[in-house]
């Protein structure tokens, strides 16, 4: 049943895809599409990478479902590596809306 909701929801958002708030191209990917990072209103405490012209796109989209890990609910943690995985032509859904970038620790000198 949940997952039959989850698929309710991404296909809602998809459709409304024009209706997208929030979207950021994402620069510095090697796959062979340009990708986008956004919000929509139908999947307000997630954040949505995705190729930026779905027409483009042949065959099926997979998706990836990602959690941040750690209790971070930033969906734009991990921007740079999720919009890697949809410029090579994925859907990935990441828990959280967009927001700060997270402090994380750098590495230690």
């Amino acid at each position: 049943m949940m997952a039959l909701a989850t698929s309710a929801a991404l296909l809602s958002s998809l459709a409304n895809i024009a209706e997208a708030q929030n979207t950021e191209s994402l620069s510095g990917t090697s796959g062979r599409y340009t990708a986008v990072m956004e919000m929509d209103r139908t999947l307000a405490d997630h954040t949505i990478y995705r190729p930026a012209d779905l027409s483009k796109v042949q065959g099926k989209l997979p998706v990836v479902s990602f959690g941040n890990g750690g209790c971070v609910n930033i969906g734009s943690a991990f921007k740079t590596l999720l919009g890697e995985v949809a410029s090579h032509g994925y859907l990935a859904i990441a828990t959280g809306p967009i927001g700060p970038e997270p402090a994380f620790p750098g590495p230690r000198q």
